[in-house]
């Protein structure tokens, strides 16, 4: 990995164990029988935590994705819809797919942008080029009728 990947890894992990941790608090401050139905979730959180520290391999894309969210362990979580550690993968591969998808928007954004700007520029010198032309012929007819 590089310095980059590296520091974005420690930063999504960090921010997912945040996450959790008031997944935690949230969940022991439950009465016993919500506890009891709010159970799932915790589990898959706990999944989703074990299986970024211990089997995700680090893709930069996926990364960035999920940082732009203050809670990325809840969009890991959209995408992982019950306990099960073999969904990893899986959910991971969807992340990616979403991150290049998001990625591809945007550049295609951007490049709509820019030949907008760009046909802006050229219309904009094509009339500057317009009133200099006739500026020219102006100056020219009035030297020569004088």
């Amino acid at each position: 990995m590089g310095q980059e990947t590296d520091e974005k890894y420690v930063e999504l992990i960090q921010r997912i164990g945040s996450n959790l941790f008031e997944v935690q608090g949230r969940f022991l401050s439950l009465d016993k029988q919500v506890m009891a139905q709010s159970a799932e979730q915790v589990a898959v959180s706990m999944e989703i935590y074990r299986y970024m520290i211990n089997h995700y391999k680090p893709q930069l894309e996926e990364m960035e994705f999920l940082l732009q969210y203050e809670n990325p362990l809840a969009v890991i979580q959209s995408y992982w819809p019950k306990p099960d550690p073999l969904l990893g993968h899986t959910v991971m591969k969807k992340i990616r797919e979403d991150a290049r998808a998001e990625l591809k928007e945007r550049q295609e954004k951007a490049a709509s942008l820019h030949g907008k700007l760009k046909k802006s520029a050229r219309d904009i010198k094509r009339e500057n080029d317009r009133k200099n032309s006739g500026k020219e012929k102006t100056g020219r007819t009035r030297e020569k009728g004088r």
